[in-house]
Parts: C-alpha cells; sequence; structure tokens
C-alpha cells in the first residue's frame, strides 16, 4: 500500500501477472484486532490487487477473491529435479521407514490436528497405532513435544532437515489447511511416496495422483493411513511424473497469464482504482498515509505533490 514510484504497474509495464503465494487473511487473524483487520485487509486487496496486475493467478483457491474476472487458480509451482530423480530410483531402492511429518515447529502447521487424529484411532474399539517422525525446528518445539507426550503418543522429534534427505520414510502425513499450497506434498509425491492429507482447497491440485490418499473424516484417516501400511506407492511415470516439474509449471502459468477479450475490456475500471492508489501516494497526503498504515515517509516534509525545492527554499 505504500507506492514509491510514479506511476503505477500496469502503466509502466506491458503485462502485469501477480502470483498469489500466502495467505494473508489468516496471518492477520493472529495479530492484535486481527478479526477487525483481516475486513479492512480484505477489502485493500480487492482494491489493489487488481489494480496494478494484469492478471491474478492463486496458487489454490483457498485464497480470497481478489478479481471477479482476472483470477485463475493454478498451481504455477514445480519441483526440483533433483526429487524426481528420487522418485525415479524408490521403486528399486523400496522403503525401510514408514510415516512422517516435516515442517517448521509451529502449532498452526498442522501436528496438534495430527495428534487428535492419532488418538483418536489409539482409543478406538479396534486401534490403529503408527509411529510417525516429526521433523521441523521453530518456537513452538517444546509446546508441540508436549502435547504428544501428554496423549501418550508414538511420535520422535527431530530438527528440521532438508526433504531429500529423508528418503528411507514410505508415507509422509500431511494434516494441515493453514497453506495456501504445500510444498512438502508435492516433494513427497515426486520422492515416490505416499502423501496422506485432507481434501481441502489447499490440497486440490494434488488430488490427480495416485499416490495422494485424500480424506476428510476420521473413519477415512483411518482407511487411508491401513492402506499405505500395507501397499507400496506407484511408481510415478509419464505425464503425472511430468506435472510435477518446472517445465509443466511454466505451461500452467503461461496459460494462466494470458489476458482475454473479456479481461481487457474490463480492465478500465481498475484503471481508476490504480490511479487513485498512485494519487494519494504522492506528497504529503502520502507520507501521512504511510505513516497510518505503519510504514516510514519516503518523502522529505518539504516536498509537495508535483515538485518541491532545495534546502533552504
Amino acid at each position: 500500500f505504500h507506492p514509491e514510484t510514479p506511476e503505477y504497474w500496469r502503466k509502466r509495464f506491458n503485462h502485469v501477472v501477480g502470483i498469489i503465494h500466502t495467505n494473508y487473511l489468516e496471518y492477520t487473524k493472529g495479530y492484535t484486532g486481527g478479526v477487525y483487520k483481516k475486513y479492512i485487509l480484505y477489502v485493500l486487496n480487492r482494491w489493489l490487487v487488481p489494480a496494478h496486475c494484469d492478471k491474478v493467478v492463486k496458487l489454490s483457491g483457498v485464497l480470497q477473491r481478489y478479481s471477479t474476472y482476472k483470477e485463475e487458480v493454478s498451481n504455477v509451482h514445480g519441483v526440483r529435479s533433483d526429487f524426481l530423480k528420487v522418485g525415479d530410483a524408490a521403486p528399486r531402492r523400496g522403503f525401510k521407514k514408514d510415516f512422517y511429518f516435516i515442517g517448521k515447529a509451529l502449532v498452526a502447521k498442522g501436528l496438534p490436528r495430527l495428534f487428535e487424529l492419532m488418538e483418536i484411532l489409539k482409543n478406538s474399539t479396534t486401534p490403529t497405532t503408527f509411529h510417525v517422525d516429526a521433523f521441523g525446528s521453530g518456537p513452538d518445539e517444546k509446546k508441540i513435544e508436549e502435547m504428544a507426550g501428554s496423549k501418550d503418543l508414538d511420535v520422535s522429534f527431530h530438527p528440521g532437515i532438508d526433504h531429500l534427505q529423508l528418503q528411507d520414510h514410505k508415507t509422509m502425513v500431511n494434516p494441515s489447511t493453514s497453506e495456501v499450497l504445500c510444498t512438502t506434498t508435492a516433494e513427497a509425491l515426486a520422492m515416490g511416496k505416499f502423501v496422506v492429507c485432507p481434501d481441502h482447497p489447499s490440497n486440490a491440485f494434488f488430488k490427480q495422483f495416485p499416490n495422494c490418499l485424500m480424506y476428510n473424516s476420521t473413519a477415512q484417516f483411518r482407511k487411508q493411513i491401513r492402506y499405505a501400511m500395507s501397499h507400496d506407492p506407484i511408481p510415478l511415470e509419464g505425464e503425472t511424473r511430468r506435472k510435477l516439474t518446472w517445465e509443466a509449471a511454466t505451461e500452467r502459468f503461461v496459460q494462466a497469464a494470458q489476458v482475454t477479450d473479456r479481461v481487457a475490456a474490463l480492465s478500465w475500471q481498475d484503471d481508476y482504482g490504480a490511479s487513485f492508489h498512485t494519487w494519494l501516494g504522492k506528497g504529503k497526503k502520502g507520507n501521512a498515509v504511510r505513516r497510518l498504515a505503519g510504514a516510514a515517509p519516503l518523502l522529505d516534509a518539504r516536498e509537495e505533490e508535483g515538485g518541491g525545492g532545495g534546502p533552504g527554499k
């Protein structure tokens, strides 16, 4: 919200594509007054994102609506070829260990939900128990370990590690629904593993992969865990494998970034929003807006809109 140039992006460049990676509304809820700030941010996003972009690409449908005619949902991310090479070798190498979780040690990242599911399965009339290696470092490490300990769950905790090193584990369990699109899920699938994850908009792209075992209830979670215990992942081949590459991601990006005649015809509406935003950011009033929004001023106080004199003038 703090423009630093006299012209807005769509005026300076022939084609501007905005890729939305982060669910800022979700993060805002964690701040003081977040319940109210969330709605303010929603309105600002609806104004500014289409104002400065010719097309808006959301990595998943979990994100808010930014524009009724400019946005598309498309996973334009790929994985490193190193992960795919591990997946190519997986059928020959096999797996020595079962379940694992990888992610930053934060309560919001899904481990508490995994612990709830593990406890339900352990205490059911037909108990299902399994060991999980949890990899990750972060500010909530101690709290998360205490959660698992209080439920007497079979979980081992390890420091954060490069995902590429976890080649011996067969199944990644990822119950998180706070992500826009989980890169570790894509990496695990590329390495030829099973992934057990919830049927959620953030995971919609992964539904097409046979090794992605989705659930939307505790009963389905139990079913997928048992399936992973007794089966081996299907080798990743052909077009299924290619969908995880950066080449395929680039093709999806090019397709999503195209401006249709309808989008071009309606874009004049956003020109007014962009022009007003640029005007609002100029001169003393721009500094006032930036201070109000929590940013440092960009202009000297002596500068007026449309120009300003040097020292002593």
